[in-house]
């Protein structure tokens, strides 16, 4: 859908203040979503990726993960529930830096805002 520039303005506007609402599913804009494995001394393995609005002027704002062809490490942060990072390790293991997943899940904003708290769609 092609929106003229006026239209697309004041929808990029909403959008930018609405982050996507739980039970969205957030894909790459062209594949997988990208996760990061951020594994430290004597803390727990950390996965997230990154969400960003679409801000292309005359296409539909939409919000879209960080895809596994996209090196940007900016925007809304997406970081995974305990539940869904232990299901990350039991099924990929903690050799890895980057991966691709099919989609990822909202679940709620975190408490500090300008992250999401997730779950993954498939491993």
């Amino acid at each position: 859908m092609v929106m003229d520039v006026e239209e697309w303005k004041i929808a990029y506007a909403k959008a930018l203040e609405t982050p996507p609402s739980p039970g969205t599913e957030i894909s790459g804009k062209d594949g997988e979503a990208k996760l990061y494995l951020d594994v430290k001394a004597g803390k727990e393995p950390f996965i997230y990726g990154f969400m960003f609005l679409n801000n292309v002027v005359g296409e539909e704002p939409l919000w879209y993960a960080r895809s596994v062809t996209d090196d940007a490490k900016n925007g809304w942060k997406l970081i995974l529930l305990p539940q869904a990072k232990a299901k990350m390790i039991r099924e990929r293991g903690l050799n890895w830096t980057t991966c691709g997943v099919l989609a990822i899940r909202i679940v709620r904003e975190a408490k500090g805002g300008k992250s999401l708290l997730c779950d993954v769609v498939d491993v």
